[in-house]
C-alpha cells in the first residue's frame, strides 16, 4: 500500500521476498536517487522511469494544494538529472495497469501484471497488486522461494 506521495506504507510477506527489505515511507521514486533498496531489482528501470514520472505528474495534479508534491519534485529534480529531464517533458499518464519485471537474486527474472487500485473512501491510498504473469514461470519460482507452510 502506498500513500498519495507514493511512499510505501505496508505490504505482505511476498513484497519482502521479492523486493527485499522495503522500509516504511520509502518512495517508489527513490530509484532516481540511486538510493539502492528495492529499485536495485527492477531490471527495466530505464524503460519504466518515463511512465513512472508521467504517472506521478497525474497524481500530483490531483492535489494541487499539497506542498509535499512540490518538495518531492524539487528534491528529485535537484538530485537526479534523469528525473529533471523526464519531468520537463510534461507528460501525464494515468494508468492502473502495467507490467513489472524484477531480477531476484535467487529466483532470477520475475514478471508481474500490475494493477493499482485507489480506495474509494481513502483516495490518498493506493493498493498495488502484483500477479505473476502467465507463461513466464514466475509463479513457480515464487513458490520455490516461499517458506514452508506459507501456502
Amino acid at each position: 500500500m502506498l500513500d498519495r506521495h507514493w511512499r510505501f506504507l505496508c505490504g505482505n510477506a511476498a513484497v519482502q521476498r521479492v523486493f527485499g527489505s522495503v522500509q516504511a515511507r520509502q518512495s517508489c521514486l527513490d530509484g532516481f536517487l540511486g538510493a539502492g533498496g528495492p529499485h536495485d531489482v527492477l531490471t527495466e528501470w530505464d524503460a519504466m522511469a518515463p511512465s513512472l514520472v508521467a504517472e506521478f505528474r497525474a497524481e500530483a495534479a490531483r492535489y494541487p494544494d499539497d506542498p509535499a508534491f512540490a518538495e518531492i519534485i524539487t528534491k528529485l529534480s535537484r538530485r537526479s538529472a534523469e528525473f529533471a529531464r523526464l519531468w520537463s517533458l510534461h507528460e501525464v499518464r494515468d494508468t492502473a495497469l502495467g507490467v513489472k519485471a524484477v531480477h531476484h537474486p535467487e529466483a532470477g527474472r520475475l514478471v508481474f501484471d500490475r494493477t493499482t487500485v485507489q480506495i474509494a473512501d481513502h483516495a490518498e491510498l493506493r493498493v498495488v497488486l502484483l500477479l505473476p504473469t502467465a507463461g513466464t514461470g514466475t509463479r513457480e519460482r515464487l513458490d520455490a522461494l516461499a517458506p514452508a507452510g506459507s501456502g
